[in-house]
Formats: structure tokens, sequence, C-alpha cells
């Protein structure tokens, strides 16, 4: 949202929304009221450059527009004004942080999602600062980066390393671990250690994903029977939480490389889409889990992304859904049918090209015919 004033100049500007309402709210009556708006900033900043709060918050604010070249510019220029963290402080999670390690921790970041990627400035960020949630979140950011292929496996297996040692008892850390573990494919035996530790972390506050993990190393490390276990656990930790309906889903696919089948079947089948057969979106996700098995569980699925469209006219990837499983039972008209239903209520972008593609091979199988 932008504010301008009549000239057509900018006041201020908010990015995004987030609950509760009434936040936003008290956000942009400030703006309306001409606190701490981008126009009275820069104004502060234009009459007296070594402002150190108003450089500050003219850096916030091109932060959360994303112009990050920008907001590194006022950044730096914090620490030049600013370089032992004596001349102010602000927010982060609760926590009140200096201004300058917050400048830190964003030009850390920015590094870390330039292109090329550097991680050096958040690693010093780290080793500089030792607690609070603000070199947690560093961590996590860290971690976003060594998860990916993209850093080399021993220097990722040096980082979780100093990352679960600096928190040793935080489960997440240890997951994040894990999951590099499973894009590396090893080495599984750390794996179950780490998870089986994770689990005894867990002990009064289980965290299903995290188990979900620990299944998915065993049944990589080729120990089907434990990747079974370990997944009903976590069905059972998720039971009655936010998370139950994503850990649905994510369970039936260990089930499924485990060959229990059965159990994918009694977990997620006929069963579940007729307990949720007023939830399009849920259906959808069902019915594109069965689409993917190729042969498994075809009728329901195709009832729920019938249904799906019932619900939800509008929903797209409904449509999609409905047109893979027709495809994929060799009806192609109807799968033709529903994938030009798909395009026709598609917005102008990736999805509605890949609708196109899917369009003209289901017209080469048909003329193959």
């Amino acid at each position: 949202m932008m504010l301008l004033d009549p000239d057509g100049s900018e006041v201020d500007w908010l990015v995004g929304y987030g609950p509760p309402p009434e936040k936003f709210q008290e956000q942009l009556q400030k703006s309306l009221d001409g606190v701490e708006t981008f126009k009275v900033l820069s104004a502060a900043y234009a009459k007296n450059p070594n402002d150190v709060a108003a450089v500050f918050k003219l850096g916030v604010k091109y932060g959360r527009r994303y112009q990050l070249d920008k907001a590194a510019e006022f950044y730096k220029k914090v620490l030049a004004l600013d370089p032992n963290g004596k001349k102010g402080k602000t927010d982060f999670e609760g926590e009140k942080v200096p201004i300058t390690q917050y400048a830190e921790f964003n030009l850390g970041y920015g590094a870390l999602t330039s292109r090329p990627q550097d991680a050096a400035p958040m690693l010093a960020f780290v080793k500089k600062y030792r607690t609070g949630k603000i070199v947690r979140e560093a961590y996590d950011r860290l971690s976003t980066y060594y998860f990916l292929r993209a850093a080399p496996k021993e220097d990722a297996a040096k980082f979780y390393a100093e990352f679960t040692g600096r928190f040793p008892k935080d489960a997440q850390a240890i997951d994040a671990w894990m999951n590099r573990i499973l894009v590396d494919q090893g080495p599984f035996d750390l794996g179950i250690e780490l998870g089986q530790k994770a689990l005894g972390l867990m002990a009064g506050t289980p965290q299903p994903r995290v188990t979900l993990s620990l299944a998915r190393i065993y049944g990589s490390s080729r120990d089907q029977a434990k990747a079974v276990e370990t997944a009903e656990l976590a069905v059972k930790q998720a039971k009655g939480t936010d998370d139950e309906q994503r850990v649905i889903p994510s369970a039936a696919t260990i089930f499924i490389s485990a060959g229990a089948s059965d159990k994918a079947l009694a977990l997620y089948g006929p069963d579940y889409a007729k307990a949720n057969w007023d939830s399009a979106s849920l259906l959808v996700r069902y019915a594109t889990f069965w689409s993917a098995q190729k042969g498994a569980n075809q009728e329901s699925a195709l009832q729920a992304a019938t249904r799906a469209t019932e619900l939800q006219p509008d929903l797209v990837s409904a449509w999609s859904a409905l047109s893979d499983l027709y495809l994929a039972a060799k009806n192609y008209a109807e799968a033709l049918k529903t994938a030009e239903k798909a395009l026709e209520i598609a917005a102008p972008g990736r999805r509605k090209e890949a609708i196109q593609k899917k369009i003209e091979q289901i017209k080469k199988q048909i003329s193959e015919k």
C-alpha cells in the first residue's frame, strides 16, 4: 500500500499484510498521522545525515519494500555511525537488540540472497554474537543456504555441527542437519543418531515434522520397518494439531515407499476423503497425491477432484488434478475438457503456460490413437 501526497510524491508505504488486523490498522494509522513515515525520515536525514536513528529506519523502510541495495546502503551507514552499537535499540521478536546488530544481520542476509550467494558476512555475524533470537534466526537463514546442494557436503557438515553445538537442545536445529543428510543421501548412521537425540529432546513437546525426518532417514537407509514405525509415531504426535493435515500425506508417502500401501490407504484413503468432503483444498491435495501413484486409489482420487471442482469451480488446481486423473485413466476426451477449463481460469504466468503444454500433449496423444 502506497501513501502519496497530492503532488504524487511518496509519503510512506506498507508492504504485505499479517494478522492481527488491529496491528496492521495501527501501522496504517501511524502512516496517516505522519509518524516515522518515509517522508518524515527522509527530511530528518537530509537535515542531519548523521542522525543514526533516521538512517537505520530508512534502511528498514527500503528493506521492507525489497529495495535491498538501497537498504544495504543505509545499513552500512549505520555501522559507520555507530560501530559499537551504543546509539539505539530496536525490537526483534520481542527482544531489544542494538540497531547496529540488526543492521549487520540484514547485511548478512542480503549477502546470502544475492547472486552469487555469500555466506561469509552471516557467518561472521554468528561468530561475533552468541545469544538471542536474532542469532538463532541467523542460523536458520544460514541453514537454508547450507541445505542446498550448492554448499559443499563438507562445509555443510561443519556448519550443522556448529549449529547443533550452539543450540544442543534445539530439535529443529537437529532436524535441519537431518534434512541436509537426506539431500546428500548419507551418512545415515549419523542421521539416525541425530534423529534419536531429537526424539529424546521432544519427549514433552513432540514435533511431528522432525519425527518424519527421522522416518525418511530410516527409509533411505533401507530400514523400512523403522521407517513405518517412526512415521506412525509422527501421525500420532500430529493428531489434533495444526500439523496433522501436513503430516498425513507425508506419512502416506513413507508408507508407500516402504511397501506398506495398505497403511497408506488406511491413513490417507477413501475414508480420509469422505471425512474432508467439504474441503476443496484438502481434496485437491488428496487427488494430486494419488494421481502421482499411477494406479492406486484412482477412483477415490477422481471422485475427490470432481468434488473439489464442485465446491470451488474457480480453483485451477482442482481442474488440473482432475485432468491428470482422466489422463492416467486414458480418458483423453475428459482430460482435454478439464485441462481446457483449467486454462480458461488460470492467471497468466508459468502455471498457465504449463497447462497449455499439457493440452498440447493431450491433443498429440489423441491424434496418435
